[in-house]
């Protein structure tokens, strides 16, 4: 038997996650086409085949699977970020490390109708700016924990500020890709990217 949890289904039987997860894809594929606030949770339900009622069923509202919608996308988005191998390596595969960690990155971003909508949102929702705020710090936090593997070809002092420099360029670069239209095409901007970031990284020799 399910339990309840505030009013709401904690999904124990395959069944019931399966309903949870149509919802979720169904308010993702909704809140891309029509925005957050262009979207009810009666469309969403219609959009996953389900009755009304199963949606408050799984969801106390249409912000709380927002929220769990973008829980899940930035998720990915982390994990996109590598737990890099603690061994010795060349600084050639520290080199290749870094650009397959930029190249998985940007392309985890495959949502950037839900991005820009993220951050419309986030101005006026704190508790979407908490969960923006944690997924922030997590991602550099990532990062910091990365330089371990490719410690003896660090040229930078101060690794945490390396860590939120990286991510906030990488942001920056994602924004531009995702966001607003660019002429120029991604793996040129990535070879760059990976060369720039090389040359403030890493040390020359090898």
């Amino acid at each position: 038997m399910e339990e309840q949890s505030r009013g709401v289904r904690i999904p124990q039987q395959e069944r019931s996650r399966n309903t949870r997860n149509r919802l979720l894809d169904a308010g993702e594929r909704l809140f891309c086409r029509q925005g957050f606030h262009g979207t009810n949770s009666k469309e969403i339900a219609g959009e996953a085949g389900v009755a009304i009622g199963s949606f408050y069923a799984y969801f106390r509202d249409k912000k709380a699977l927002f929220l769990e919608v973008l829980d899940r996308y930035t998720e990915k988005i982390l994990s996109s970020i590598p737990e890099l191998p603690r061994r010795e390596i060349t600084r050639k595969q520290a080199e290749q490390l870094l650009a397959d960690y930029l190249r998985s990155v940007i392309r985890s971003h495959d949502l950037p109708e839900l991005h820009r909508e993220l951050f419309v949102v986030m101005r006026t929702d704190p508790e979407v700016e908490v969960l923006i705020d944690r997924w922030q710090e997590e991602a550099v936090e990532r990062i910091y924990r990365s330089f371990a593997s490719v410690e003896p070809y660090l040229r930078i002092r101060d690794k945490k500020a390396a860590a939120v420099l990286l991510h906030a360029v990488v942001e920056a670069v994602i924004h531009r890709l995702t966001l607003y239209k660019v002429d120029i095409g991604e793996e040129r901007l990535l070879a760059e990217l990976t060369d720039m970031f090389c040359r403030y990284l890493l040390i020359d020799r090898e």
